[in-house]
């Protein structure tokens, strides 16, 4: 299987719409082989990013609520 871009973003835990942080994984390539006894994953990455959206040290306070 090969992906060129995979992105993910993770939000807020409590209010669900404040983006913490987002992912983007690109050049992915993976093998998968089932066998009787075992399954095998073999794979490379070519380029990994993460942006953090927290305002890193005044992080979120989850009891609060954030506007979208």
């Amino acid at each position: 299987m090969h992906l060129k871009k995979l992105g993910l973003t993770l939000i807020h835990p409590i209010n669900e719409t404040y983006p913490i942080s987002t992912i983007s994984l690109g050049g992915l390539d993976l093998n998968y082989t089932t066998c009787h006894d075992h399954d095998e994953m073999i794979g490379s990455i070519k380029d990994i990013r993460m942006v953090d959206n927290t305002n890193y040290p005044m992080t979120l306070d989850p009891n609060q609520l954030y506007n979208a």
